[in-house]
Parts: C-alpha cells; sequence; structure tokens
C-alpha cells in the first residue's frame, strides 16, 4: 500500500507539472521547452487534451499559487471518456511515475520492505487513529513501521507536519518528514 501510494503522488504531481507546462506553452507562443520538459510533458497534443479539461480559472490558481483543487483521478477519467481514441498516450505519464519512484528506490541507499500486515497491525492502527489523530493510512503505515520493529518511518505526508510528531516517539518509532 505505501509504494502505490507514492507513486500515486507523484503521478498527480507530475500531471500538475504537465499542466504547468502545458500551459506556458499556450500562452507563450515562443516558449521553448527544456530537455527536462520535453520528457516531463511527452506528446504535446496530450498535454493539451489534458490541459482543456480543465477550468482556466483552476489553471490559473496552479500557475499562480501551486495550489489545484481538481481531482486528478476525474482529470483521468475525463480524459479518457473525452478522447477514448487518445487513451493510450497516457501511458508516458503512468510509467514516468513508476520510473521515478525506481529510480528514488534504487538511489536511496537503504533497504525498503514491503511488511505484511495482520489483527495486531489493524488494533495497532485502531489506537493510532484515537490517540494520534491520524488518517486510516497513515495509522496502518505506522502501526506497520511498530510491528516490525523499524525504527523510522520517513513521510512525505502533511499529516504529519505539526510540530507535536516532532517531539513525540510513537513506541519506539521516530518520524522523519522528508518533504
Amino acid at each position: 500500500m505505501v509504494v502505490t501510494e507514492v507513486i500515486h503522488n507523484l503521478f498527480k504531481n507530475h500531471i500538475r507539472n504537465v499542466l504547468v507546462i502545458t500551459h506556458k506553452i499556450i500562452n507563450k507562443p515562443h516558449y521553448r521547452l527544456s530537455h527536462e520538459e520535453k520528457i516531463e510533458i511527452g506528446d504535446i497534443e496530450t498535454s493539451k487534451r489534458l490541459h482543456s479539461l480543465i477550468p482556466k480559472q483552476k489553471i490559473q490558481r496552479l500557475v499562480n499559487t501551486g495550489e489545484f483543487s481538481h481531482s486528478i483521478e476525474q482529470l483521468m477519467k475525463g480524459f479518457k471518456l473525452q478522447f477514448p481514441q487518445h487513451r493510450d498516450y497516457l501511458e508516458h505519464y503512468y510509467k514516468n511515475s513508476v520510473q521515478t519512484y525506481s529510480d528514488f528506490e534504487r538511489k536511496i541507499g537503504f533497504k525498503i520492505i514491503t511488511p505484511n500486515s495482520d489483527e495486531t497491525t489493524q488494533f495497532h492502527a485502531l489506537n493510532h487513529i484515537k490517540f494520534f489523530q491520524l488518517g486510516p493510512a497513515d495509522a496502518i503505515h505506522l502501526a506497520l513501521t511498530a510491528q516490525h520493529n523499524i525504527n523510522y518511518f520517513a513521510t512525505l505526508d502533511s499529516d504529519f507536519v505539526h510540530t507535536y510528531y516532532s517531539e513525540v516517539s510513537i513506541g519506539t518509532v521516530r518520524i522523519l518528514k522528508v518533504a
């Protein structure tokens, strides 16, 4: 579950970047893509189709503030319904997200494991929800970390941004906020 959640977040960020780059292309006729942007965007016509499905004010807010209130999942579903003959072009974005994760895993420099959960995990997760005010997915991740005697829990998640989580250890687990 953790790996798929990370890949999903990478995918959403990738699509946000594609929308911003596409906005620049559409609004600045002489805009020249960098090498990295060309890789990021993939097929320009596909990115323009994605861009066309988002209200202009939402795109503008994304460009200006980095905030995006549109569901990436709904955007992808909308694309597949609106442009079924171009569905295969989306593969670039999915592959890019998986590749980014694979590159990260290879370069990180420490062992990554995928632990199994059981009834004990569920019990501890429910307690984490109650006592630490965590969402279910975060509670499961934290319970798995403790159950498998892992000392550090690295997270990209904003649920752990509060200083409370910096000051407390949950069992022997220390929470590391990566972003």
